[in-house]
């Protein structure tokens, strides 16, 4: 498959250290803020301009911890509950920023919608402007929320970084507009390792295509993806696509992964990338594991375009069944 060096997936150690002083620091847990209850809005169109309403957290779902479902980041808790760290050029001019904050209750650019939504009563939706700069990488754009660079304690106790030696199955719903604009690269998702480089894992879109991406190095630091799984066509847009990914990490050969999905082409839920055997996480200067914690939003080099795109349901879990309950509202 076709290799790539993707310069957007790099965030500096010492930036993630300096995360706003706003939000919490790196492993502190912090009180929920005002905006996390009464202030994080969910709002009642997929359009930015239209009327807003508050919601409380979704009570009937299983949080982090609960069985074999890990933790979600699927909307229906405010993102103040669901995300460690955010990045939009509307909050801190797109510095790395707690989602404790209370800058995150006036962002457009991160919202909670009620429409479309894929599960449950809320979906994500992520918006890019042409007129945003990332504050890392020259030439790029971003809005993401993620669980690294830095991440935090959450009240549940659930550590929400992937590590050495365990088996996870992350599972996520997309939605792509019709007028989603074409960009050089355009990261949607990254599995990301802490600190500064990609992760070992990336979902894109490319030329007009979902993709998975894999580091082409194990080393700290590097930003080589290599595209290891595409559709023959274009990707289905204004539907839900439905994907998962079952890893297992490992910085050795007894480490794997997989990807499943249903692309709306009428073939349903079924695998995608065979299962592949080798190295899934990659490595520090000293040779320790590089844990991964995973992000999702726009990240993509700069055009003029504005963009949105949409996210539900995304789930980390210990089997496909919870993962895929959770995620896409009944068992895959």
């Amino acid at each position: 498959m076709r290799t790539r060096t993707v310069h957007g997936c790099v965030l500096t150690c010492a930036a993630a250290l300096a995360v706003s002083a706003a939000g919490a620091p790196s492993g502190a847990t912090a009180a929920e803020p005002a905006h996390g209850s009464a202030g994080d809005r969910v709002v009642a169109s997929s359009g930015s301009a239209v009327a807003s309403r508050t919601v409380s957290a979704h009570s009937g779902s299983r949080r982090g911890g609960s069985g074999q479902v890990i933790w979600a980041g699927d909307a229906e808790s405010p993102s103040s509950r669901e995300w460690a760290t955010g990045n939009a050029f509307d909050v801190n001019r797109g510095n790395a920023t707690s989602m404790l904050s209370g800058d995150w209750s006036s962002s457009t650019r991160v919202r909670r919608v009620s429409s479309p939504v894929a599960q449950g009563s809320s979906a994500y939706a992520v918006t890019v402007l042409g007129g945003d700069r990332d504050a890392y990488t020259s030439g790029a754009q971003r809005t993401e929320v993620g669980q690294n660079n830095a991440s935090r304690s959450f009240p549940d106790g659930v550590n929400r970084q992937m590590t050495h030696g365990q088996e996870r199955w992350i599972a996520l719903q997309l939605r792509i507009p019709a007028d989603f604009p074409s960009a050089r690269w355009n990261s949607l998702v990254q599995l990301k390792g802490a600190g500064t480089g990609n992760g070992p894992f990336g979902v894109s879109w490319e030329n007009g295509r979902i993709t998975l991406a894999k580091s082409e190095r194990r080393s700290y630091g590097s930003t080589d993806l290599d595209t290891v799984w595409a559709p023959p066509g274009p990707s289905a847009r204004d539907r839900w696509l439905k994907l998962a990914i079952h890893v297992k990490w490992s910085t050795g050969p007894n480490g794997f992964y997989e990807l499943l999905g249903d692309l709306g082409d009428g073939q349903g839920f079924h695998q995608l990338k065979p299962r592949t055997d080798g190295w899934t996480l990659k490595r520090d200067a000293a040779g320790e594991p590089v844990d991964v914690g995973a992000r999702f939003g726009i990240y993509r080099s700069a055009i003029a375009a504005d963009a949105t795109a949409y996210f539900d349901g995304f789930t980390v879990a210990r089997t496909r069944a919870d993962a895929t309950r959770r995620a896409f509202g009944s068992k895959h």
